[in-house]
């Protein structure tokens, strides 16, 4: 509490209420005296009118400011599926004529909560809050929300976000119960034939057999396409085409090995010249190396093993 020190005012002419919200000053001069108030308490908007009290011999005077309660504005950000908090979002504030709030130029982020909180707003005024960038992986939601904050009440804003696509392709080998096929190479373009991803649209399955593309729109039509396989393996060269939705989109390549579906011409030498019949080896044991044709026996006959689809 500042008092004037028995009849002596403040050098600056300024006091602070105390824990009781008052302000006490004795032995002044009679006479008329202007009181304004200069600076509101942290959270409360200051009562800008100026009072007048004329100061007499032997009586006390009283004069009471109030000030309004400062209204908070909680932005939440949610992944629209989920409804799970979505931190490092980003948020413009501003107020009805564009004024930017805040000590921040008006920029607000979620935190890891999903929340940015925007404190010190007159009550009764108009904010407007717009998504400026959205988190990683998530399709930014573009339309602005206002709100008429009030004091002594929670304000709050929900922003959804729709989570991008992302797509799993696995490559598998065709006649078996799902073995993955590592290595093998695929390229992803868009339908206007845009490479999509990194690697300028390039990508190699794991040893699960799968590989991944990120942060696709929804609604966006994609093309994948197998472009080169292992040795010992038939191309899947057929174009897939996948319509990005949800938070998963998936797409399946079955890869034949060329010594899962073999044939053989047996060639049977007689005095009338070669004759050829067709003939699947069921127990013999074709095996190809780098693509190449292997050589097999059956009935104690030439053959030649070949490898088809």
């Amino acid at each position: 509490m500042f008092t004037d020190n028995e009849g002596l005012t403040s050098p600056n002419n300024l006091y602070v209420t105390d824990a009781d919200g008052q302000i006490s000053l004795s032995n002044l001069t009679p006479g008329a005296y202007v009181i304004t108030e200069t600076n509101a308490p942290e959270g409360y908007s200051l009562d800008s009118e100026a009072q007048t009290v004329t100061v007499r011999s032997g009586r006390t005077e009283s004069v009471s400011f109030y000030d309004s309660e400062l209204a908070i504005l909680k932005i939440l950000k949610r992944d629209a599926v989920s409804k799970q908090p979505l931190a490092d979002a980003e948020f413009t504030v501003t107020t009805a004529d564009g004024t930017r709030l805040g000590d921040n130029n008006g920029l607000f982020i979620t935190d890891f909560d999903g929340t940015a909180t925007v404190t010190d707003l007159q009550p009764n005024s108009a904010v407007i809050v717009a998504e400026s960038s959205s988190p990683a992986g998530y399709v930014m939601n573009a339309t602005p929300k206002s709100v008429i904050v009030r004091s002594g009440t929670v304000n709050s804003l929900v922003f959804d976000d729709e989570p991008k696509t992302t797509l799993i392709v696995h490559k598998y080998v065709s006649g078996t119960r799902n073995e993955p096929l590592a290595g093998v190479e695929f390229k992803v373009t868009d339908s206007k034939g845009n490479v999509r991803g990194m690697n300028n649209g390039v990508y190699y399955t794991d040893a699960s057999g799968d590989f991944m593309v990120t942060g696709l729109d929804l609604g966006l039509t994609v093309t994948v396409r197998e472009t080169k396989t292992v040795d010992g393996y038939m191309l899947d060269g057929t174009p897939h085409g996948v319509f990005c939705q949800g938070k998963l989109s998936r797409d399946i390549f079955g890869n034949c090995a060329f010594n899962t579906s073999v044939m053989c011409f047996v060639i049977s030498l007689s005095r009338y010249g070669c004759m050829g019949r067709l003939n699947t080896l069921a127990q013999s044991r074709c095996v190809t190396k780098q693509s190449a044709f292997s050589l097999s026996v059956a009935e104690n006959a030439p053959c030649v093993c070949m490898g088809f689809g």
